[in-house]
């Protein structure tokens, strides 16, 4: 009974999902090339771009906790300009993303089996297993298999982390600089933050693994073990970007590396890196933590958005007596759908861009950076909605809290869209 004051292990699950999108491109591709290219100027970069995404992102898990349903719905109520605003930002951001991820799950894989197969055949043939997965083992499979993936993560990127710090050079010159930046370079920060920790549609994600977690457990859950479940989720986010920073300035750029822009040649890379570093025996650790990292990232991604996108069609067309359908199923014909459309989409994407790897990942990272503050505007008005009962309702710092949030992600990408297009 005293563990429930603590966390309730039952209740573990969307958070870890969330911890399991997060640290694909976002942590071992976009944390490591910042530490790559600077060093570790961007160190408080990747913290502040974690702490004024948190109260957007976490509005979504205490949201479904409320009322029972998904952000989705909480948009379709004030609007429906707003689902179809998501579901266009949406899907520009996730085609590209699950291509990159793809991608580099894909060199991963040729990487540590040695395999001589095409890559884009690869791809396909992960993004369909991955698929028929999602299909057979609904929300069950995903978070067994998630769980496990986290763990392997979780531990190999700390041990190789540790590992690294004393071949980083602690003086000004090695951390890096980013006083005189170029366009280039400011675009590249502006990508890094899109996907640190997450894209915001990882909102609307949150509410729907924590509704699918309440049918699979046949119960709902507590405020309080929906917000720890979220928070060690979300701290672990943090300290693995960190990790992947600290890796990236170790083994790169206090070597003067440059980085392969390839899905394949980067993978390689880094594994080479790593084990030129820190020792040939230390090559099956990050061989594993790294596939772990982004086949997660895959099949988490890989579910969530075809599952977003079944409610949006069905919120879009829906009207507030017909709202027993507030998240899909994987038996939903609009989830198998959009798994479909989501295999289809990025197989092709792969293979049109197969050797400008990081574009993909950047122009995503960049869409998402600047879709961000819409959503987040409009999970702000969300979780102040009549819907939510008084129990669930944010305190006015957290409201403050999120304004200030609000206004950095629009002033920054307002500055963003200067710099690119005027400038």
């Amino acid at each position: 009974m005293r563990t429930s004051k603590f966390i309730n292990m039952s209740s573990l699950g969307p958070g870890l999902l969330f911890a399991a999108t997060s640290v694909g491109l976002s942590h071992l591709v976009q944390s490591t090339r910042a530490g790559a290219m600077f060093g570790l100027a961007l160190f408080l970069v990747v913290i502040l771009a974690n702490v004024f995404k948190y109260p957007a992102i976490q509005i979504g898990s205490t949201y479904a906790a409320a009322t029972g349903q998904s952000l989705l719905e909480g948009y379709r109520r004030q609007g429906k300009w707003a689902l179809l605003y998501f579901g266009i930002t949406s899907c520009v951001v996730s085609f590209f993303a699950i291509s990159g991820i793809t991608l580099l799950a894909a060199g991963l894989i040729k990487t540590v089996l040695g395999l001589t197969i095409n890559t884009a055949v690869l791809a396909s043939t992960v993004l369909g297993i991955t698929a028929i997965i999602l299909m057979i083992g609904h929300y069950q499979w995903l978070e067994r298999i998630t769980k496990v993936l986290v763990v392997i993560i979780s531990l190999t990127t700390v041990f190789a982390a540790i590992l690294v710090i004393p071949d980083i050079k602690w003086t000004a010159a090695s951390m890096g600089s980013i006083s005189e930046l170029k366009l280039k370079e400011l675009l590249f920060i502006a990508a890094l933050v899109g996907f640190m920790p997450s894209p915001m549609d990882a909102s609307v994600w949150q509410s729907l693994w924590t509704c699918a977690k309440a049918e699979a457990a046949g119960k709902s859950f507590s405020k309080e073990d929906v917000s720890k479940d979220f928070i060690i989720g979300y701290v672990g986010c943090v300290i693995l970007a960190l990790c992947f920073l600290l890796l990236g300035a170790g083994l790169i750029h206090s070597r003067g590396i440059p980085v392969e822009s390839s899905a394949g040649a980067f993978t390689a890379q880094l594994i080479k890196l790593y084990t030129d570093v820190l020792g040939e025996w230390t090559k099956p650790v990050i061989a594993i933590g790294a596939l772990s990292v982004m086949y997660s990232s895959l099949l988490v991604g890989l579910d969530a958005v075809p599952r977003s996108f079944a409610v949006v069609i069905d919120r879009f067309s829906a009207t507030e007596s017909s709202s027993n359908l507030h998240y899909a199923s994987s038996n939903d014909k609009w989830y198998v759908a959009a798994v479909c459309l989501f295999v289809t989409g990025p197989m092709i994407l792969a293979g049109l861009f197969m050797d400008s790897f990081t574009k993909i990942v950047d122009f995503g990272a960049t869409a998402a950076f600047v879709s961000a503050p819409i959503l987040a505007f409009l999970n702000h008005r969300c979780i102040q909605g009549s819907e939510i009962p008084e129990l669930y309702r944010p305190s006015k710092n957290f409201l403050r809290f999120s304004t200030i949030s609000i206004v950095v992600l629009t002033l920054f990408a307002l500055i963003y869209l200067y710099i690119r297009f005027v400038m």
